[in-house]
């Protein structure tokens, strides 16, 4: 009886020749990070042939459940992952019928950050599956670990094309010597932090009934320090 190896999806979401394959895997996805460089290395070792960490890409085209299992470690890079995870959370999100406001509200965030999550901008929170899970049925488990990946928070260089991200370009060149003399005046010779940051977003009523925008930035306050030699760790 001849042995004919038969495809089959392992734990990782890796298509496999046979079965038995899968065993090769470790139960634990920590297990398999830290055995796959010596892994592929024993595989080309048997083969003769190099495996690239390209190939290996293509072969396990969904590393969530591996990436999220460690913590900290960073989100693939390349646009297909993330064009096609981004696609997924936006889809779960219309299923909801939700705007990106309402499910701040739940959340307990702003709508900007709410907004960056299903954008893949920013890290979902352990403390914030939950409600996400509640607010938004549909996001499966595969998803819900990737959004707990630290992201890569690339943009389309070709962002700036569109109107309504090119006006607010704009508006910030034109304000920005004016906006940098009154951080220079009320705060002194330093930045405003986009990391320890709250953006929100708004609409109110103008006096002809009009409806305006308003986005509302918090920033802590940075200053630049004298690099005095003392102050130095690394002397």
């Amino acid at each position: 009886h001849t042995h004919r190896p038969t495809t089959q999806t392992n734990t990782f979401g890796c298509r496999t020749k046979d079965h038995q394959a899968q065993a090769t895997y470790p139960a634990h996805p920590q297990n398999f990070i830290r055995r796959l460089p010596g892994m592929l290395q024993q595989r080309s070792l048997q083969t003769g042939r190099p495996i690239r960490a390209s190939r290996q890409a293509q072969c396990c085209r969904r590393p969530v459940r591996v990436l999220a299992a460690v913590g900290n470690t960073a989100a693939p890079f390349g646009s297909q992952w993330k064009d096609e995870h981004v696609a997924r959370l936006l889809a779960a999100k219309e299923k909801s019928s939700k705007s990106f406001t309402q499910i701040a509200k739940e959340l307990g965030v702003t709508n900007i950050y709410a907004a960056q999550l299903f954008y893949n901008q920013a890290q979902l929170k352990a403390e914030t599956v939950a409600k996400l899970q509640a607010a938004v049925p549909a996001l499966t488990a595969d998803d819900i670990l990737a959004m707990q990946v630290v992201p890569n928070r690339r943009f389309d260089k070709d962002l700036i094309q569109e109107p309504s991200i090119y006006r607010l370009y704009e508006a910030i060149m034109h304000g920005g010597t004016a906006i940098k003399a009154l951080i220079n005046e009320e705060c002194g010779d330093g930045i405003m932090s986009a990391i320890d940051y709250y953006v929100n977003f708004e609409t109110v009523v103008g006096k002809s009934g009009e409806k305006r925008i308003v986005i509302s930035m918090n920033g802590k306050y940075l200053p630049f320090v004298v690099q005095n030699l003392e102050d130095d760790v690394t002397r």
